[in-house]
């Protein structure tokens, strides 16, 4: 009974401190009392950070740790229709996709598709055929079969390409429709969208893939592929390119962004095929060959001086005529040729120097002789 007793009196003790000392604290710390504003105010901050805590765990977890959606290959229009030109011809093979460069192979279709029989290795269905050739959702080899997309994908989804107006339609563009029973998606080409067009399409068993005119129902809608660019055009100097670099491109000189990267060369020869030897700003480096509009621009040589003659940069562009007397040679041919680029610059300022100092070196003789 005595220990009970004892308990409680230490137990109301105990309590009569806890309340002795939270008296003190909240005569030190007002803002502590919850009757305070600024005591309230505080207590709801704590609680929502409290709230926070998980929520922000999770996001840090997403961002830091989910995975990321590898980046598109920058392409062209020119790009796109490339291989899709190799796929015409091969048959429609449902829920696939992949074709070879030499046309080989085409495989046939019979029947009624989705229950239609294939035989071959090699052809694509509509969707098939759209994806491989904008190479989404990455770049893989037309010989790689893949199927990652519908045409439910392409007409609800956004994620490696969006809707544009049918009527800005572009070359490499694609027109899709999809209901709930069915669908299909061609790549647009050229002429009118909301008329006759060219496409290129994977069609159906009875017609494979082809390239045709067709027209499109206003149920087709325009998509247009993220990361494309403009196609390069061809150019005389670097002061037609915005990008401030008029390089070689095995048959022309075209506008490129300066910075490629590649092993050093000195001729398109040392590159391996379908590369050429080109000027980088810096360097010449082995690099692909990118499609660009136009002709190959002829250089002419520079007419020489009286004293020597300089030619200009085979493959390169005009050469301005040489200076009289010591002869300077020709201008500057373009970046890159197609033999040995270091002859891209004319010879003629080479010449110069090597007359000036003949001359340096026959007047310094004459003078030794002279005052012997």
């Amino acid at each position: 009974m005595n220990g009970a007793v004892g308990m409680n009196r230490a137990h109301r003790e105990e309590v009569v401190l806890t309340q002795r000392n939270n008296m003190l604290a909240n005569e030190r710390f007002p803002w502590r009392r919850r009757s305070d504003p600024i005591g309230r105010k505080i207590a709801c901050l704590v609680f929502t950070m409290k709230a926070l805590i998980p929520v922000l765990a999770t996001a840090i977890v997403i961002l830091f740790f989910a995975p990321r959606a590898e980046a598109l290959e920058t392409l062209t229009a020119q790009d796109v229709v490339s291989w899709a030109q190799y796929g015409m011809g091969y048959s429609y093979w449902w829920g696939n996709g992949r074709w070879r460069t030499d046309k080989a192979s085409p495989g046939s279709c019979s029947g009624s598709c989705p229950k239609c029989k294939h035989s071959g290795s090699y052809g694509a269905d509509c969707s098939g055929f759209v994806a491989k050739v904008w190479r989404v959702p990455s770049s893989t080899p037309l010989t790689t079969n893949a199927h990652p997309y519908s045409t439910a994908n392409f007409y609800n989804n956004s994620a490696h390409w969006s809707r544009v107006n049918r009527s800005n339609a572009k070359q490499a563009d694609a027109m899709v429709y999809r209901t709930k029973k069915s669908g299909h998606i061609f790549l647009y080409d050229s002429k009118d969208p909301w008329g006759t067009m060219w496409s290129y399409e994977c069609k159906g068993c009875s017609a494979g893939c082809v390239h045709n005119l067709r027209t499109a129902t206003s149920s087709y809608v325009a998509i247009r592929r993220k990361s494309m660019v403009e196609t390069p055009k061809s150019c005389v100097n670097h002061n037609e390119c915005s990008s401030g670099l008029c390089a070689w491109n095995g048959d022309i000189y075209c506008c490129r962004s300066p910075g490629f990267s590649g092993k050093d060369c000195f001729s398109d020869n040392e590159c391996p095929s379908g590369n050429v030897c080109a000027y980088n700003g810096k360097k010449f480096v082995c690099t692909n060959k990118i499609n660009c509009g136009g002709s190959s621009p002829t250089g002419s040589a520079g007419s020489g001086g009286s004293s020597s003659s300089g030619s200009s940069g085979s493959s390169g562009f005009s050469g301005s005529s040489g200076a009289g007397g010591l002869g300077t040679g020709g201008g500057a041919g373009c970046y890159a040729p197609t033999t040995d680029p270091w002859r891209y610059a004319s010879l003629g300022p080479s010449f110069l120097l090597v007359g000036l100092a003949g001359v340096w070196r026959r007047r310094r003789r004459n003078n030794s002789n002279s005052e012997r």
